[in-house]
């Protein structure tokens, strides 16, 4: 089933994006499905005025205003209808169809059995909603971990551009954290880490990038030890320690099959990787 403004898989909605996508539309088949049952008291003026055959105009006509509100004609098919509903639900589209061709096959004047018909047809099309809108899942993100999903550049232009192969990562590190995944979000850090240590060891002419991460910290102490005593070196020996902090408060750890992180320690580590990766993207 197609509908308009499909929801999109890993976009998140705020409470008035879900407001304005689902409930108008469903508020109306609720509440034309509710006048339709009543039948001969129904109250609602625009269902009285659609049901209100006495003008000689076919019943489809006269319900058209209406539905056009909940449905739209297939552009390939006239004769099939599209529900305007953010999400797939087959079964209620297809009754929705049964309905509608329901519908266009009476003309007036209609029979109480003709009526009973349609009712009965709108029943069962109350009740596929009612099935189906279980199924449909959504997440609720607190609104101050909400940056951590969106957010493009969660490391700033910088890191982005000077780490173009870490980006997916720092996203995931982010998505992970908004939605509780703490410990998984700390593996993604640790992998743009990764990355971010190539492009060092390439800038240091430090050799064989992917050995154990202690004998690296050993070459990069070396490098450090034979600049100049300057800012630079000053930097540099920053960059080590924090280098240093990584691996043994977070890489081993991360690696053992029964280390967790809580949602406080992912958003430090998250932290604490972003101003590591915005130092080194200067000094390299």
């Amino acid at each position: 089933m197609s509908s308009a403004g499909g929801v999109q898989p890993g976009k998140l909605w705020s409470l008035f994006d879900m407001l304005r996508a689902y409930v108008s539309e469903f508020f109306f088949i609720a509440q034309l499905i509710a006048e339709m049952e009543k039948g001969g008291g129904i109250s609602n003026p625009d269902v009285v005025k659609a049901l209100d055959i006495s003008s000689g105009a076919t019943l489809e006509a006269r319900l058209a205003p209406i539905w056009e509100k909940i449905i739209s004609r297939d552009e390939d098919d006239s004769k099939t209808i599209v529900l305007k509903l953010p999400m797939s639900m087959p079964s209620v589209e297809a009754q929705v169809q049964r309905v509608w061709r329901a519908i266009g096959s009476f003309t007036p004047p209609m029979s109480s059995n003709q009526l009973s018909e349609i009712l009965g047809l709108v029943t069962d099309l109350r009740n596929r909603i009612q099935d189906e809108l279980p199924a449909h899942k959504m997440y609720y993100v607190r609104p101050e971990l909400v940056r951590y999903y969106e957010d493009k550049d969660q490391f700033g232009n910088r890191v982005t551009e000077r780490f173009p192969n870490s980006i997916p990562d720092i996203e995931n590190a982010g998505k992970c954290i908004a939605l509780g995944q703490d410990t998984a979000s700390v593996f993604h850090l640790m992998r743009a880490m990764e990355c971010a240590v190539g492009e060092l060891c390439t800038s240091l002419q430090i050799p064989n990038p992917d050995r154990e991460w202690g004998k690296l910290l050993s070459d990069l102490h070396a490098k450090i030890g034979a600049m100049p005593k300057d800012k630079k070196r000053d930097a540099w020996s920053e960059c080590h320690a924090n280098l240093y902090h990584v691996k043994q408060a977070w890489r081993n750890s991360t690696m053992h099959p029964i280390s967790t992180y809580s949602p406080e320690q992912s958003k430090d580590i998250f932290q604490c990787v972003r101003t590591f990766m915005n130092q080194l993207a200067i000094l390299i």
